[in-house]
């Protein structure tokens, strides 16, 4: 997962993204955030995704979010590894208030990229090319051989 995770980075870095507030959570699962706009973060999680196991990630989710005393709107794009094939539909949620997550997983396995790539409608919270930017980095560095 470092060497997505420092793969990424560089490349964003080169898109001219700012990577303020680094930090480091570890609770029931080690992640690593990175706040990259002023409402959106990018999340590294250290496990590997799997569909029954993804509300235990945004039960972690809500607790950083919580205990950072995030009140206002935020968006969190999960980075992660999986080896399972999941659906779009399972890759975006909002916890009903003020909170929304976009996972972007890769499956080394089977060499494919699940993301979710929809649109969404409000202000500064949109992360659709943010999440197509990783996407076209994970298949520049991990699956065109």
């Amino acid at each position: 997962m470092e060497n997505l995770e420092q793969g990424i980075l560089t490349q964003l870095n080169t898109k001219k993204y700012n990577f303020n507030c680094k930090q480091n959570y570890q609770n029931d699962i080690s992640m690593t955030s990175y706040r990259i706009k002023k409402k959106i973060n990018l999340v590294f999680i250290d496990l590997i995704v799997k569909k029954n196991n993804i509300d235990l990630i945004l039960k972690e989710i809500d607790r950083f979010h919580n205990q950072n005393n995030e009140k206002k709107w935020k968006t969190y794009i999960i980075v992660g590894i999986t080896n399972e094939k999941i659906n779009k539909k399972d890759l975006f949620y909002f916890n009903g208030e003020c909170m929304f997550v976009s996972f972007l997983l890769f499956n080394n396995e089977a060499d494919e990229v699940y993301y979710y790539d929809k649109w969404i409608f409000a202000l500064g919270l949109n992360f659709k090319k943010i999440v197509k930017e990783i996407k076209d980095i994970i298949i520049k560095a991990y699956i065109i051989k």
